[in-house]
């Protein structure tokens, strides 16, 4: 029993630290194309004034700025991890184990391709 708690907890770090990651990542990507989309701080300083949480994290003040296609990856990545974090716990509890391993391979695949795509498709590459 114990080894079993112990591995499910296991694998929701890896989860949660493959999200943490993506999360992130996805974030520095939006606010960099929130600096080149608004280039003068102090606008974007008075835009992101008295921010609450929920616009903060559902970037709710610049939806007129952002790419669609972050704001979807961004979005998605939250909602997939929720979704697999709770699957994984249902898992361990039915017993399925080894498709906890795999979910953790869809989640790290599927959440990290994107991140390069939006990348390419957003206009930021640009070859020389």
């Amino acid at each position: 029993m114990f080894c079993e708690v112990y591995y499910m907890f296991q694998d929701i770090l890896v989860l949660f630290g493959d999200f943490i990651v993506i999360f992130f990542i996805s974030r520095l990507q939006i606010n960099l194309s929130l600096t080149k989309a608004i280039k003068n701080r102090r606008h974007r300083e008075k835009r992101k004034e008295k921010q609450s949480f929920f616009e903060w994290l559902f970037w709710t003040r610049f939806r007129d700025v952002i790419s669609k296609w972050k704001l979807i990856h961004y979005l998605a990545n939250i909602i997939v991890f929720v979704l697999f974090a709770i699957a994984m716990v249902l898992f361990h509890f039915i017993g399925l184990h080894d498709y906890c391993r795999y979910l953790l391979k869809i989640h790290m695949t599927t959440m990290a391709a994107p991140l390069f795509i939006t990348y390419f498709v957003d206009g930021n590459y640009k070859k020389d």
